[in-house]
């Protein structure tokens, strides 16, 4: 267990820039976004034009489900609801959906933020990972 949990504090810091500050690249040759960040734009195929971007935490709500029996380190989060965002770049990610009061209030389509709050822990060792988490904005 202590090699796994090395393993992950090691990618936490790794994809520190895209897990806590939502930063990817923008293209200036093709004008094409990329989250997490590439070395090579995934379009028009260099690497020259890429500038790193800080992505708005707006975007709407494309898709959702209820997860009722939550997998093994989210026991604290069940029942919650994982969604498809996309954000007013274009990227679409996926995240939890926090703070839905009323089911019958989320729409396709609908406007949420990202804010920053705990992901899930990783069993006894006491470490968290963080990042982002949508919020709808009624």
């Amino acid at each position: 267990m202590i090699i796994m949990t090395r393993k992950l504090v090691a990618e936490n810091w790794r994809l520190e820039k895209a897990r806590y500050a939502l930063v990817g690249n923008f293209c200036k040759k093709c004008l094409g976004y990329h989250f997490p960040k590439k070395q090579l734009c995934l379009r028009c195929k260099t690497s020259e034009h890429l500038e790193e971007y800080k992505f708005k935490h707006e975007g709407k709500l494309l898709e959702w489900t209820k997860i009722y029996d939550p997998a093994k380190g989210f026991d604290f989060a069940g029942p919650y609801y994982y969604c498809i965002v996309e954000l007013e770049e274009g990227i679409k990610i996926t995240t939890q959906l926090k703070y839905v009061t009323d089911e019958g209030r989320l729409k396709y389509g609908m406007k949420v933020k990202l804010v920053f709050r705990r992901l899930f822990s990783h069993g006894n060792e006491g470490l968290n990972t963080y990042g982002f988490k949508a919020v709808p904005v009624y």
